[in-house]
């Protein structure tokens, strides 16, 4: 996603008190750490998500 397109979310959703943004600057679009862009070898890479992302998504569940 670029900038743009994320700018694009955040007018289209802005005002909803059910949307949060979050970004992870650090990570890829797999959600693991890394740097530079993606390439398609990435894929074959075994990883994890990052654990900051886990913990958002745990607390997004728990939060409904």
């Amino acid at each position: 996603m670029t900038a743009a397109d994320l700018d694009g979310w955040r007018r289209a959703l802005d005002g909803r008190a059910d949307v949060t943004f979050r970004e992870y600057p650090a990570l890829d679009h797999l959600l693991f750490a890394g740097e530079g862009p993606s390439r398609p070898a990435d894929y074959g890479q075994a990883g994890h998500v990052a654990p900051e992302v886990v913990a958002d998504i745990a607390d997004w569940i728990l939060a409904r």
